[in-house]
């Protein structure tokens, strides 16, 4: 597996943030979305990169798209990997509530969630599930419930809430994965 350098970090964030359509995820949102589509059910490629973009990838020069998609393959299989791997992911964010990066973040780890939502979040999904994504629901600020806007307004609550997420991912990537993982001797295909 080709590693996914801070060279190809930074060359993916130029490219969502600065090039991309104002329709693209930016960078943050879209390592969002991928560990939301690596860590949970399976979604075709072709979904979480049109996702992506919404729709078909718009850059203002030749090549520029065909390296994005490669650069978001790399990090799929860079996030994967260290998932498998049972490493702690490190988010592109401060995480701190209400900075924008982490909502950015989380806006693009709930459309994943969104991709497969009965998966993750269906009457016969696993409640630990729900648990395990709050915290990212209450940062995106997408979720109007009652219960949301409550931990919103709980400074200290949203603060060590915003602090498991690290670790809620690679748990939530055990539910839907352990089992799978068990049966495996190599890493996870990347695509």
């Amino acid at each position: 597996m080709k590693e996914f350098t801070d060279d190809d970090e930074q060359a993916l964030m130029v490219l969502l943030d600065e090039f991309a359509s104002e329709d693209t995820l930016d960078y943050a949102a879209a390592h969002g979305l991928v560990c939301a589509v690596v860590a949970g059910p399976d979604v075709a490629e072709e979904t979480w990169l049109a996702t992506v973009f919404d729709g078909q990838p718009a850059f203002p020069e030749a090549g520029q798209d065909a390296r994005c998609v490669e650069l978001l393959r790399l990090l799929h299989a860079d996030i994967a990997h260290r998932f498998y791997g049972n490493e702690r992911i490190r988010l592109p964010c401060p995480l701190r509530p209400g900075h924008e990066r982490l909502e950015s973040w989380a806006v693009g780890f709930m459309e994943g969630v969104f991709l497969n939502e009965e998966d993750w979040l269906g009457d016969d999904a696993d409640p630990e599930v729900a648990h395990l994504v709050l915290p990212v629901m209450v940062e995106s600020d997408l979720i109007d419930l009652p219960e949301t806007q409550e931990i919103r307004r709980n400074r200290s609550l949203r603060e060590a809430m915003v602090r498991e997420i690290p670790e809620n991912l690679t748990d939530l990537y055990l539910l839907f994965h352990g089992g799978k993982a068990d049966q495996e001797d190599g890493a996870p295909d990347p695509a």
